[in-house]
């Protein structure tokens, strides 16, 4: 935006009568318009106003309350330079807002107005007294900085500035003025061009317009419009097109700091293939119209990056498994063998490679990521001594081991119950006669299971009961006696009876066989059959009851 610099100052002087109501208004602008009531766009005019000769105090009505500032809808903006200062006798402040008188309701515009010396300093001066001046010689000056707008031609640029006294826009209800508005400029924006070829010595025109009535100006220094896109990130070795909104007849300079290739006609758009390696670049573009006139140089800065795709681990799964797959950036698909949306089922054992499909910055990209299924773990082969064991002749304690070909930790349970075991289970068996299920499994360093395996082992007690089932009681010394021997066998009860359930012997003891005879006496009893019951107590402390028959042979 260009600020016009004018070494003339514009001076007028508006006399009004003292009275109670207003004094002598004068008022400066620091550029002159046009001879045709006109500012070029984007002048930069400021404003000073100056009133003396206030003499309503001095009469007891009224004291000074501020300037309104009228301004047309030409000016794009109006911001205050100087303040008033306080008169004489006053204590209070000067703002710059706009005002609500409290007693008649009336409202000025923004301008600047005076709080105090009574009332409340909320920004409103309408609720409080003005500024106090008894004599004459009371100056009030002000300025504000005025930005006529950038077009087009014939937006109104009026200037008017109204004082008011505190009987008017103020809270001091009993006398009222009727404030005349001071004009100080009415004009409008002009219509101008620029013919040249050095930005300097540009001048605007007011007298040229275009054919169809309407005004062609130009704003020194921007010309060249807002660049697109900007800021950006792209792919490396990406193609990327960049436009400005300028004229289309202008004169287009396009400039790479490096890192890439331009591809452009020196219109207002271009396009530019980017270097391979990542990087911060800038891209720039400058306008000169038909006219010759050079415009600003815009720039924006470009972040060449290098795309990667991030895999949140390594896929090591166990056969006939599914693993989820996950990358960033979210939103790619993922395709190869075995893949359904987003899972891989692991059907098969092998290295599989998967891959994954996005878009990063507008850039096409994939990467591969591996995929390792483990074989079918089998059942581990269990080796071991006997599936049948005599304890009276066996180890009561034996070892089982699982054969270990993939570095497993084994899991081991005998008839269900869990056992604190590696490879190797120490198994000591109880003396007695039961068939044990042994089952153990692996889990190997990848977390896959194997099928279990089992056995079956049968444990004979190491408890034995002989007891014959022919004897010759004839005195040859040749299987004479009815003797049952046996190990493990204790508080024996055993009896013998004949065909009639009659008892012939008894005895308590294994020491004591039995010779044929009846009940002890010397009668034998008849060649026979004869049933024999026995009762004991095992080892373990548990009851136990056996019978069977003997056949006496004489």
């Amino acid at each position: 935006m260009k600020r016009v610099i004018a070494t003339l100052y514009l001076t007028l002087i508006s006399l009004i009568s003292i009275s109670q109501c207003t004094g002598d208004v004068s008022y400066t602008l620091s550029v002159p318009p046009n001879a045709d009531n006109t500012y070029p766009p984007g002048t930069v005019v400021e404003l000073c106003i100056t009133m003396d000769g206030w003499l309503g105090n001095a009469q007891g009505s009224n004291w000074f309350e501020g300037f309104y500032i009228a301004l047309g809808g030409g000016w794009q903006t109006v911001t205050p330079t100087l303040y008033p200062e306080d008169a004489e006798e006053a204590t209070g402040t000067w703002i710059w807002a706009s005002s609500t008188s409290s007693p008649n309701g009336a409202t000025a515009g923004t301008g600047f107005y005076f709080e105090g010396p009574t009332g409340p300093l909320d920004g409103n001066a309408g609720n409080d007294w003005g500024d106090s001046c008894p004599s004459e010689t009371c100056i009030w000056s002000c300025c504000v900085e005025l930005v006529a707008a950038a077009g087009p031609s014939g937006l109104d640029l009026y200037i008017g500035v109204i004082p008011y006294s505190d009987g008017t826009m103020g809270s001091w209800g009993i006398q009222g003025c009727t404030e005349a508005q001071e004009e100080i400029f009415i004009g409008s924006i002009g219509c101008t061009t620029c013919g040249c070829t050095d930005v300097t010595a540009c001048n605007y025109d007011p007298t040229v317009c275009c054919d169809d009535g309407s005004c062609s100006y130009f704003i020194m220094g921007d010309i060249t419009h807002n660049l697109i896109p900007c800021p950006d990130t792209v792919c490396v070795s990406s193609q990327v097109n960049y436009s400005v909104t300028g004229d289309q007849s202008s004169f287009y300079d396009w400039q790479l700091s490096t890192g890439g290739l331009i591809q452009s006609d020196q219109t207002n758009d271009c396009s530019v293939t980017w270097s391979n390696i990542p990087g911060s670049y800038q891209i720039s573009v400058q306008e000169t119209t038909d006219h010759g006139c050079v415009g600003v140089i815009k720039t924006c800065d470009i972040e060449v990056i290098a795309p990667d795709i991030i895999f949140d681990s390594t896929y090591h799964i166990c056969y006939n498994q599914t693993a989820s797959l996950y990358a960033s950036p979210i939103g790619g698909t993922w395709s190869g063998d075995y893949v359904n949306g987003n899972v891989f089922i692991g059907y098969e054992p092998g290295l599989y490679l998967v891959t994954y499909s996005t878009v990063i910055h507008g850039c096409n990209y994939e990467e591969d990521t591996q995929i390792i299924v483990e074989p079918l773990y089998q059942a581990p082969p269990i080796t071991y001594s006997s599936l049948d064991l005599d304890l009276c002749s066996d180890f009561t304690n034996q070892v089982y081991t699982a054969v270990d070909d993939r570095s497993s930790v084994y899991k081991w349970s005998v008839d269900g119950t869990i056992m604190p075991a590696n490879n190797s289970l120490s198994l000591e068996f109880e003396n007695i006669t039961s068939t044990y299920l042994i089952e153990v499994y692996g889990t190997d360093n990848n977390g896959c299971a194997s099928d279990t395996a089992s056995i079956n082992v049968l444990a004979n007690a190491c408890q034995r009961l002989y007891v014959p089932n022919t004897f010759t009681p004839n005195g040859d010394d040749v299987n004479d006696v009815f003797a049952v021997k046996g190990l493990g066998v204790y508080d024996v009860d055993l009896s013998v009876f004949d065909r009639w359930g009659n008892m012939v012997f008894q005895t308590n003891s294994l020491s004591n066989p039995w010779i044929g005879n009846c009940n002890g006496g010397s009668y034998y009893c008849e060649c026979g059959v004869y049933q024999w019951r026995m009762k004991y107590r095992d080892e373990k402390g548990f009851n136990q009851s056996k019978q069977g028959y003997i056949t006496l042979i004489r």
